[in-house]
């Protein structure tokens, strides 16, 4: 917004100033936190989801094969 003929330290200008006081920084800040966490929390739960979706497709695909093949337990 321009004000013309306002003083920089005069009461208007302070006035239109007090709205900014740093909070866009502060949501900056929440928002690189935020994203740094989600991608710890996606590198600590994805992993095994996909371990656990590995091993439950390799299970469906021998299972019609467990009656007929006798393996060992290794």
């Amino acid at each position: 917004m321009y004000l013309p003929n306002v003083a920089p330290h005069s009461a208007d200008f302070r006035a239109h100033r007090r709205g900014e006081r740093g909070s866009a920084a502060a949501r900056l800040v929440f928002f690189i936190l935020f994203v740094i966490v989600a991608l710890y929390v996606g590198f600590k739960v994805v992993p095994p989801y996909i371990s656990n979706y590995e091993l439950e497709d390799w299970m469906r695909t021998q299972a019609p094969f467990f009656v007929v093949n006798h393996m060992s337990n290794d």
